[in-house]
């Protein structure tokens, strides 16, 4: 085929007529109506560009016909787009002045991002990049090395994570500023947030940057919704796999004048009707084992997200978002008693609203507000008892609104001392169904509030253009829980109340002698307060502990990364980090049996150390390559049960977990090879041999072929070896899956 035909395919492609002859010319000027030089005049859709001459005209020659989009930029100016038809017409742009401000301290001092400041150890996801369009947000940190994610078993299944062997409820987890961590407890379910709508994830592990508090045991995942672009854009994609599964999101961002939008919608269902290997809860009697479809286990969720921010480079920037978050979890329970069909399922509404307003300030480089609310509604129903402790109809609600307040300024011109102040105030208001009689559901449950208000002092100073950097930072935070009981005669009564008061600290150390190479080092001290149920909890068969005191501790680490490419021997960008990691964790909290009933103590602590080593690989053939691999030794040190566990390994972390994820591109194709592999490890504190999860190995693996930006095909397999995986004892996970996908973006 020679070079013209296979033009004209891929133009036809894009719905392009060619013609040799056609010229795209126009003018840029200002509002005024004067000549704008040096304005720069795009053609995406062709890669192609021209500048204005000294009147503002341009032009641009041997362009096909067909109808394109012109995009026109100057410096002072704010850009605009125009469509055209060609042949026959011209362009003409009018361009918004838009004075660009150069405060004096931004010329010496330029703005650093916080993931650029931050001494911490970082990894960062951009779900835009995976290779996989049906990858999920346990997926997709599950290949993050530090970071271990557990799964109930299926697509949109329960999922929780974990940073360097912490405990679910250790890791803080925000969506654009907005903590997810409810003080009720029970960690973030990781399958609630739609990995359309995020933009970027970042994953501290270890000591946390004091603008998400300073404070925590393990590290802070940080999700970043899409940002709107100053140009029309859009995305779709459409998915449909096994078990019936279907996935659907599409996002679309819009200039409008000095502010832009982006409006998201992403939808997800599955049935998850697997096949799994069950052993009849009879471990050691193979004769009464058999296949067994996984039943009542079907997921769907709905999500919408829009927001607004301003474009316009005045010092003052501000933007707007919203949330609304629907899930609906049909729960199997033990798959035991897998011939029972149980009816059993949880739903969840959650909307976030959150406002930030910042800029600079007289005497301060960066300021910024941020407000947020944010509104939960959880139903569980278990009226056949098959889940759990027994029957269950529940309509709880949690609310949660807060602030966040963060100001710096150099001290001296290598010396930025900055100040993050917030306050959050949550409520739980718990109702069961079950219970018809008024009186009897006030004298049972009890609504639970929580105060808390936070202030971190950090001191930065960066010296020889940024190579060697130290950082400290000092907290206090205050926090008050209160439970409160409706009574008839003077309504809400505290009946229980307990305040915490904590001073977390931290140092670290950034030092880069040459731009290839860089060593970190970070140490800090933490705090995990105890959660409303821990505190105050009464479900029949637990009781909560009001004389808890918060999981303290230690964590530290140290590291060196090296970056670089190398064009002649075709290495576009290479990678790798090496990290040596200590945790020392006390007074951990443990469930206890006392009496028949489920109580909380503080029971001793833990010690964990661990070596993170991850690279990633880009070269000029196409090739890339990422790889992680994570060993830790998580020891417990519980005196629970007279030292029953003490020096066991804790429960649900393997030792060592490796990833890679390789793609070759080629043309309109890429190839794409993934591997998730652990050891074997312990479902249960004893360390028992007849509660050991296997070793795993499992192998992805896909195809897509783009046609053109607004269409390409994916063909992709999960476990391609079927390996018939158990989370726990109780908790299979699918095996060998299909799907294929259509996606779509604009020019």
């Amino acid at each position: 085929m020679s070079a013209r035909a296979l033009l004209v395919g891929i133009l036809l492609c894009v719905g392009v007529v060619p013609s040799w002859a056609s010229q795209v010319r126009g003018s840029v000027t200002s509002s005024e109506g004067e000549p704008i030089p040096a304005a720069a005049v795009a053609l995406p859709a062709l890669g192609r560009g021209a500048l204005t001459d000294s009147l503002g005209a341009f032009s641009l020659s041997d362009v096909p016909s067909g109808e394109y989009l012109l995009v026109a930029r100057a410096v002072g100016f704010l850009p605009d787009t125009q469509r055209v038809s060609l042949p026959g017409q011209d362009a003409s742009f009018r361009l918004r002045p838009d004075p660009l401000l150069l405060p004096p301290v931004t010329v010496t001092r330029p703005r650093v991002r916080e993931i650029e400041r931050t001494t911490a150890f970082v990894s960062v996801i951009r779900p835009a990049e995976a290779p996989s369009p049906t990858s999920t947000v346990p997926e997709l940190l599950d290949e993050t090395v530090g970071v271990q994610v557990r799964s109930m078993g299926g697509h949109g299944s329960f999922s929780t994570v974990s940073i360097r062997s912490s405990t679910s409820e250790q890791v803080r987890v925000y969506l654009d500023g907005i903590p997810l961590n409810q003080a009720l407890g029970g960690g973030v379910n990781l399958a609630t947030i739609p990995v359309s709508t995020i933009e970027r994830v970042e994953v501290y592990r270890g000591v946390i940057p004091p603008n998400f508090g300073g404070s925590g045991t393990a590290g802070v995942i940080n999700f970043t919704t899409r940002t709107p672009s100053d140009s029309l854009r859009w995305n779709y994609g459409v998915s449909y796999g096994t078990w019936d599964t279907r996935m659907a999101h599409g996002w679309l961002s819009r200039r409008f004048g000095p502010v832009a939008g982006v409006v998201a919608v992403d939808y997800s269902h599955s049935d998850n009707d697997f096949l799994y290997w069950d052993d009849n809860g009879t471990t050691l009697n193979p004769d009464d084992d058999g296949w067994a479809r996984r039943r009542n286990n079907q997921f769907l969720s709905f999500n919408v997200l829009a927001r607004l921010t301003s474009l316009s480079r005045a010092p003052v920037r501000w933007a707007l978002s919203y949330s609304f978050l629907h899930t609906n979890n049909h729960l199997p329970g033990n798959s035991t008693f897998h011939e029972l069909l149980s009816t059993a399922r949880l739903r969840g509404d959650q909307q976030l609203m959150e406002g930030t307003l910042g800029g600079a300030l007289p005497w301060l480089s960066e300021g910024e507000i941020r407000l947020y609310r944010s509104f939960r509604r959880d139903r569980y129903e278990n009226l056949e008892g098959l889940v759990g402790l027994g029957r269950s109809n529940t309509d709880d609600t949690t609310s949660v609104w807060g602030g966040q307040l963060a100001l710096s300024t150099f001290v001296l011109p290598a010396n930025r001392l900055s100040l993050h102040a917030g306050f959050r105030r949550e409520g739980f208001d718990p109702n069961d169904l079950l219970i018809t009689d008024a009186q009897e559901r006030e004298r049972l449950f009890y609504a639970s509030r929580r105060r808390q208000r936070s202030a971190y002092l950090s001191d930065e100073l960066a010296l020889f253009e940024r190579r060697l950097v130290i950082t400290g930072q000092v907290g206090y935070e205050h926090v008050r829980n209160n439970v409160l009981q409706d009574t008839p005669l003077f309504g809400a009564n505290v009946v229980d109340t307990s305040v915490v008061e904590a001073w977390p600290r931290a140092v670290g150390l950034m030092l880069s002698p040459r731009p290839w190479i860089r060593f970190r080092a970070n140490w800090g001290t933490y705090m995990r307060l105890p959660n409303l149920y821990e505190l105050f909890g009464d479900r029949g068969s637990s009781v909560g502990n009001g004389l808890l005191r918060p999981e303290t501790g230690t964590n530290c680490d140290i590291g060196v990364e090296l970056q670089g490419s190398h064009p002649s021997w075709g290495i576009r960008q290479a990678n790798a980090e090496l990290v040596y990691f200590e945790s020392r964790v006390t007074d951990m909290i443990v469930f206890w049996s006392v009496y028949n009933r489920m109580k909380p103590f503080n029971v001793g602590g833990a010690d964990i150390r661990g070596v993170e080593a991850s690279s990633s690989l880009a070269t000029s053939l196409g090739i890339s390559t990422t790889a992680n691999l994570t060993w830790q030794r998580p020891i417990n040190r519980s005196t629970l049960y007279g030292s029953l566990y003490y020096g066991n390994d804790l429960p649900h972390r393997p030792r060592w977990q490796f990833d890679l994820r390789t793609e070759y591109a080629r043309g309109l194709v890429t190839l794409f090879y993934g591997l998730h592999a652990h050891n074997r490890f312990f479902a249960q504190p004893v360390n028992s041999l007849a509660d050991v999860v296997p070793a795993a190995w499992l192998h992805d693996a896909g195809v897509r072929v783009r046609f053109c930006r607004w269409l390409a095909i994916t063909l992709e397999g999960k476990n391609l070896t079927d390996v018939r995986q158990f989370d726990s004892r109780y908790v299979p996970l699918p095996g060998r899956s299909w799907f294929v996908s259509l996606q779509g973006m604009s020019l």
